[in-house]
């Protein structure tokens, strides 16, 4: 008897072959959506698949299913949604409207889940995007779209351009898509990827070219240094992204080249922030100009200031700019050594220490032993000055 009211109230219900758990709509959504993005819209399927699309999407009026391979259809549902659309000339229809013209008379007695596959289902035939509030929305089965989400149908760029641009990004930006098919979810994900890595880009990259730039000129290097190059290939990079969307904004990224090379500007783009705030960093500058002053008269400076120059000069991807915080504290201590005696003391003693392993530690006794001594000697009136350092090789 209950079949039988059911019946009589919808009619047109889908004889549904399983339950749809959040999990097998998400595969029957992906499934659908290889089948769009077939040349021949079909796919190969072994017995499993073709029940479960037969027994879900085919019921619903998407799919059909042979024994081998789904075909889509176009002519049943999706075409009825469609025409009811063009009927009501809506451009950008909420999935509250495409509810009603999947079951206009209520014959279906559809529940909210299935609803939702379908609805996604046709945006994915038509090309269409989720849009809530103006920003992307991702459909997620756990959960019922809200009535006010709409289906944006996007200006697609044309394939050539959505390759290039997908790899322009992925060198760059470090990301890539579940999928490289060109439709409006794939469009409003890559622009929603860009948008926030340009969100943390902008204001470092507008900075980092005017500062390598003034260190560079302070250290009297060339301004034709490939470091300055990349910066300045950041700026153009960022300003030539910010503010852009969809097809714009894809076609502004595939066109776009480094002036050094994609790999020299990738490895510079994610430490902006940290070269910026170590480029304004006085503290770090400051023993670098000290020692240039008193270049030739300090051992081992001109080869200090040397490596200077080549972290400043040369791209991220040969030599990190952090480096320039080790070079400071080798610079101060090769100020530290090279300063003359207070006025009335003199040196009487100076030990220098060269040597690894076993031995090092035997000199270290050694020049102790004789510090020591010459502080026994002279007794309070004796100041020691020291400086200790121990190296290892490069991990």
């Amino acid at each position: 008897m209950i079949d039988a009211l059911l019946d009589a109230r919808y009619p047109r219900h889908p004889k549904l072959s399983r339950s749809l758990t959040s999990r097998f709509v998400e595969t029957m959504v992906d499934k659908f959506g290889q089948l769009i993005d077939s040349p021949d819209k079909r796919i190969p399927a072994d017995r499993a698949l073709a029940k479960d699309m037969g027994g879900t999407l085919g019921e619903l009026g998407l799919v059909s299913a042979r024994e081998n391979a789904v075909l889509l259809l176009r002519d049943t549902t999706l075409q009825r949604i469609e025409q009811a659309r063009l009927r009501d000339r809506t451009e950008r229809p909420t999935v509250s409207q495409v509810r009603r013209w999947i079951d206009s008379t209520g014959a279906m007695g559809l529940q909210p889940i299935a609803e939702d596959l379908v609805v996604r289902c046709y945006a994915r035939a038509e090309a269409r995007t989720f849009v809530l509030h103006g920003r992307p929305f991702t459909p997620d089965a756990k959960r019922e779209m809200p009535d006010e989400v709409e289906l944006e149908l996007p200006d697609l760029p044309e394939l050539k351009v959505w390759d290039t641009a997908l790899n322009v990004a992925g060198t760059l930006f470090g990301f890539s898509l579940s999928s490289r098919a060109r439709h409006g979810d794939n469009l409003k994900r890559f622009e929603q990827k860009v948008t926030d890595e340009l969100g943390a880009l902008l204001g470092p990259c507008r900075q980092l070219a005017d500062l390598v730039r003034e260190r560079v000129t302070q250290r009297e290097l060339s301004l034709d240094a490939p470091r300055l190059e990349t910066a300045e290939s950041a700026r153009m990079l960022c300003d030539s992204l910010d503010g852009l969307e969809g097809r714009q904004l894809v076609e502004a990224v595939a066109r776009f080249e480094a002036r050094t090379s994609p790999s020299a500007l990738a490895r510079q783009l994610p430490q902006a922030a940290n070269a910026v705030e170590l480029l304004k960093n006085d503290l770090v500058f400051g023993p670098f100009e000290q020692l240039g002053q008193s270049a030739d008269t300090v051992e081992g400076a001109a080869e200090l200031l040397a490596r200077v120059d080549a972290a400043l000069q040369q791209d991220e991807i040969n030599e990190p700019l952090a480096k320039l915080r080790q070079l400071a504290n080798e610079a101060l201590s090769l100020l530290r050594k090279s300063e003359p005696p207070p006025r009335g003391e003199r040196t009487v003693m100076t030990k220098r220490v060269d040597a690894s392993g076993a031995a090092a530690k035997a000199k270290l006794d050694e020049a102790v032993a004789a510090l020591r001594a010459a502080l026994e000697e002279h007794g309070d009136d004796a100041h020691l000055v020291a400086s200790l350092e121990v190296r290892v090789p490069k991990s």
